[in-house]
């Protein structure tokens, strides 16, 4: 929305834009540790109760919106690297729905400490259908074979302004 000089600007103009992104939608973490990563390719990360670290939310009028998450990390060996990313799919149920941005090397960040290192990323996702629910999960896998182990993984879900 944007004014010009002369214009009547009305409180209900202001709460529009106040819609438009100024808050952050959503924010999960899980206070746990997670153990025995142990795999090359992309799984959720889950808790031992089987909950995954992710959000569902809503896209903003602009279509985009950006991801941050983290989590502490430590790989099993420093020959191995830990990468960790996000995933967005379709609908309102965590995990579940087509995948609309898949997650990829490129974006993640990486361990391959022995030393539990805190480590966090963002990214933005483009092209979301204004009004349509979402969900963002975070990912991760190891480039080896060694198992490691995350702590406390968060992410969150912020709009960003049309």
């Amino acid at each position: 929305m944007t004014f010009t000089a002369g214009t009547k600007v009305r409180a209900s103009d202001l709460n529009d834009l106040a819609d438009e992104g100024s808050a952050t939608y959503e924010y999960a973490n899980l206070s746990t540790t997670i153990n025995n990563l142990a795999v090359i390719t992309f799984t959720a990360m889950l808790d031992g109760s089987s909950n995954s670290c992710g959000v569902a939310f809503v896209a903003p009028p602009s279509g985009q919106v950006v991801i941050r998450w983290g989590a502490n990390i430590v790989s099993g060996t420093t020959s191995s690297t830990v990468l960790t990313g996000t995933a967005v799919r379709q609908g309102a149920t965590i995990g579940s729905g087509t995948i609309v941005d898949d997650v990829a090397d490129a974006d993640c960040f990486e361990v391959n400490s022995t030393t539990r290192v805190p480590g966090q990323r963002e990214r933005q996702v483009d092209g979301l259908t204004a009004g349509n629910s979402y969900n963002a999960r975070i990912s991760w896998r190891n480039s080896g074979s060694t198992t490691s182990t995350a702590n406390k993984p968060w992410i969150s879900v912020t709009p960003v302004p049309a």
